[in-house]
């Protein structure tokens, strides 16, 4: 059984045209990208027979891929995906955190929804107003009641 590993993490080696380089420099943080020789670690633990390759050398005939994610959810790691599908063989994710899954449609739009939260900052976006909102109606409770 030959099982070949890919691990490529251009997001977090060169900023995407779409976010601003604060903004990147932030997700990044957040994200906690794992290095190459602690994700070679997890692969060489979860498959020992299993070589890493980088993803121009592919071979044609593979029986399982192995995507390992630096980071969590695979920040950038969208248009990888979409190319190891037609290969036919079962892709299969080991990220940052250890965790090790199929990688199925519905876990590749999971991905997805949790990818563009991640760098849109959406729920921060939404849930702020709300938050200042409850931080104020605290504080003048507080006033009222006398509390400082």
């Amino acid at each position: 059984m030959k099982v070949i590993g890919i691990y490529y993490d251009v997001f977090f080696q060169k900023k995407p045209l779409f976010l601003s380089p604060k903004l990147w420099e932030v997700i990044c943080h957040r994200a906690n990208p794992r290095s190459f020789a602690y994700m070679k670690e997890v692969f060489e633990a979860f498959y020992p027979e299993g070589e890493i390759v980088l993803l121009e050398n592919l071979p044609s005939k593979v029986d399982k891929v192995i995507l390992l994610y630096p980071d969590a959810i695979g920040l950038g790691q969208g248009s990888i995906e979409s190319r190891l599908r037609r290969n036919n063989a079962p892709i299969f994710i080991l990220n940052g955190r250890r965790r090790h899954f199929e990688l199925t449609n519905y876990m590749r739009n999971k991905l997805r929804v949790k990818r563009f939260l991640e760098s849109s900052f959406l729920c921060e976006v939404f849930f702020t107003p709300f938050i200042i909102i409850l931080g104020m109606l605290a504080a003048l409770k507080d006033r009222i009641m006398g509390r400082t």
